[in-house]
């Protein structure tokens, strides 16, 4: 997993994450985990509340052309609902792993 090697100034956290759930470049994240087909957690660094934030997902460039992303940045099964961002994403018949960006502002 290469956490870090992103420059967003205007953004508290982001990460772009492969399918997988490894991760090509980040700022802000301290992990992530694919916890089920389809199912990502993203944990932030300590000052970011995630809470708090305005959370932005959406596929990467390789992600099927009909894949879904969706983000909740409140009570999750990822842990800490300040320090955690859950991910899904699916295609229309149900979870599938896709590539995606996520970003915390």
């Amino acid at each position: 997993m290469a956490l870090g090697g992103a420059i967003a100034p205007y953004a508290r956290a982001g990460a772009i994450v492969n399918a997988d759930g490894s991760v090509i470049r980040s700022k802000g994240v301290t992990a992530v985990r694919k916890t089920a087909t389809g199912r990502y957690c993203i944990e932030l660094e300590a000052g970011i509340d995630a809470s708090t934030a305005l959370v932005v997902a959406t596929p990467k460039w390789g992600a099927n052309w009909d894949s879904i992303v969706l983000v909740n940045e409140g009570p999750v099964d990822c842990g800490d609902a300040s320090r955690n961002v859950f991910v899904g994403t699916g295609r229309p018949s149900g979870a599938a792993d896709e590539p995606f960006v996520v970003v915390v502002l």
